[in-house]
């Protein structure tokens, strides 16, 4: 997965060090607040899940249940700002096939975004379980891992396509 997430990066640096100017024509001004907030709830989301993690490890069952569906609500925040962000950005004409810009951005988000997604269900397989008092130690701790992976990736992500 990381190497798939290098490969849309180089590609969008190779575009962009090589464009003649960037953002190429047609591209809207990105916005800077709403990326900003979604940083802070993937990056809090990190701390929760850690939180659920330790409560797990020291047996604290509504512990870590609370702290799980605190990381899946933030989890669910972010991808909603992910949708109404990019409904804002093709109201305004930036689409997919607007350019070479929009065509790596849509992509790269739309990629990070079914991570998100596919953690959220991971986190989905963890809680139903757990809600009966069953939990795998070694489910929690990779579904933690992917997560924690999912969100440093996005540093990379936003730096790039929204701040760069």
């Amino acid at each position: 997965e990381a190497l798939i997430f290098i490969g849309f990066l180089a590609a969008y640096w190779a575009m962009r060090l090589h464009a003649p100017q960037w953002p190429p024509a047609g591209s809207v001004e990105m916005p800077t607040a709403v990326p900003l907030v979604m940083t802070v709830l993937l990056v809090s989301s990190s701390f929760t899940i850690h939180a659920a993690e330790s409560a797990f490890e020291h047996a604290d069952r509504s512990r870590f249940l609370r702290w799980l569906v605190i990381t899946m609500v933030l989890g669910a925040a972010f991808l909603a700002l992910s949708m109404i962000e990019w409904g804002e950005l093709m109201h305004h004409g930036f689409k997919i096939d607007t350019n070479v810009y929009g065509t790596a951005f849509y992509s790269i988000t739309g990629f990070h975004g079914a991570h998100v997604l596919v953690g959220l269900c991971v986190f989905l397989a963890l809680l139903v379980p757990a809600l009966g008092g069953r939990t795998n130690e070694a489910f929690l701790k990779s579904a933690s891992m992917y997560w924690h992976f999912v969100d440093i990736v996005w540093l990379f992500v936003v730096s790039q396509v929204y701040f760069w």
